[in-house]
């Protein structure tokens, strides 16, 4: 069983025990008015350390010298960067001569338009159709002059070229050949539905 220990003498009493069985000091003891109440403890800040100081310039530069000196050091130990490690793919060895035949099929899209929008422009006109007439002799002149330009750039054969070494012109090869077919078909479908406008007469 717990006791009741006496505030002022120490001794230990009983629980129920209105007054220390010692020195009969109260247990329940209230301070009479006006008594001033025990003084807390005083209360001190928390312990904290101390800021550290900033290093002096001279410190900072020899720091920042001894960093560089290491970076110095362990750079001639790294192995060597392989030449193509960073490029970007495939070379083109034949990058002037596709860009010119880019610019030729280029031109050539734009002379088909000029020439659909003056066909779509003018009166229906079926002898402009016929193997003299003058909507034909300008579609034969635009393709010849489109086939001669390609020619005269003298592209590589895809079967003459390397296929590793070359494989990015290659891969143009292929890209610009359905390209092209494409904007040909493209054009023929649309000269063609011109030839049955200027038949029928609307």
């Amino acid at each position: 069983m717990k006791k009741k220990k006496c505030p002022k003498c120490g001794y230990e009493s009983k629980r129920d025990a209105e007054y220390c069985g010692l020195c009969y000091e109260p247990f329940n003891k209230k301070p009479a008015a006006g008594e001033p109440s025990p003084a807390r403890p005083p209360e001190f800040p928390p312990h904290s350390e101390p800021a550290a100081a900033p290093l002096p310039p001279l410190l900072k530069a020899v720091f920042l010298l001894l960093g560089l000196a290491a970076v110095g050091f362990l750079l001639p130990s790294l192995p060597p960067m392989h030449p193509g490690a960073f490029s970007a793919g495939p070379v083109n060895h034949f990058q002037a001569k596709t860009d010119a035949a880019e610019q030729l099929l280029a031109g050539l899209a734009r002379d088909r338009e000029t020439l659909l929008a003056d066909i779509a422009a003018a009166p229906p006109d079926p002898e402009g159709f016929g193997l003299d007439g003058k909507y034909t002799a300008r579609m034969v002149k635009l393709e010849e002059d489109y086939a001669a330009g390609i020619n005269a750039l003298g592209l590589p054969c895809p079967t003459c070229v390397d296929e590793k070494k070359d494989a990015a012109y290659l891969a143009w090869t292929a890209d610009f050949a359905r390209r092209e077919n494409e904007a040909s078909q493209n054009f023929s479908g649309r000269y063609q539905q011109h030839i049955q406008t200027a038949l029928s007469g609307k």
